[in-house]
């Protein structure tokens, strides 16, 4: 009876892993993914238990400024972790904050505002980011409690053009020179 028992347990485990794990997505800096997630609260409640959060793994080979933007009907939360997550079956996700996946702990870098749900960007920009791995989680920020409507999205991450400082100083003293010069012409 133990064993039956056991069995009738492990099968209950995998079939409902199988149904109830968020998404996670390899992808990179330039992709863009076309996903889907249930309900329109995941991100904002914490759900890592159904389809309502995905989470995207990026690796990043050089100092960056990462820019997630996100196209959909539905807000959006987002949040950005140092580390790769590996598990998503019965975590205790954090959506402004540090969390572990059983295996390794994600470190929180920056996010959209849980406090004013459906209100929030759709993107966000992590500053200075450091070569490694890094976990970007999205879902429902709309604070409606929807648990069963699938919501489409697009979305993408991005390298931020950086505008070099001593070019835009030189810049700037051209054409500060130039108005003198203008200036003192038409003195003259």
């Amino acid at each position: 009876m133990k064993h039956f028992i056991l069995t009738l347990i492990l099968s209950c485990i995998v079939l409902v892993s199988a149904q109830v794990n968020a998404l996670i997505i390899n992808s990179g800096v330039g992709a863009t993914e076309s996903e889907a997630v249930t309900g329109d609260s995941g991100w904002l409640l914490e759900d890592a238990f159904g389809d309502s959060l995905d989470f995207f793994i990026l690796d990043i080979t050089e100092t960056t400024d990462l820019e997630v933007s996100i196209s959909s009907a539905l807000a959006f939360g987002i949040s950005i972790y140092e580390g790769a997550i590996t598990n998503d079956f019965g975590i205790v996700f954090n959506n402004d904050g540090n969390f572990t996946d059983l295996f390794n702990s994600l470190n929180y870098i920056t996010g959209t505002s849980s406090l004013l749900p459906s209100v929030t960007n759709e993107a966000i920009v992590a500053m200075n980011l450091g070569i490694g791995t890094y976990t970007v989680a999205v879902g429902g920020n709309e604070g409606f409690f929807d648990f069963i409507t699938p919501y489409t999205y697009d979305i993408s991450f991005s390298n931020v053009a950086k505008v070099a400082e001593p070019q835009v100083l030189f810049a700037w003293f051209m054409g500060l020179s130039l108005i003198l010069l203008l200036r003192k012409m038409n003195q003259h």
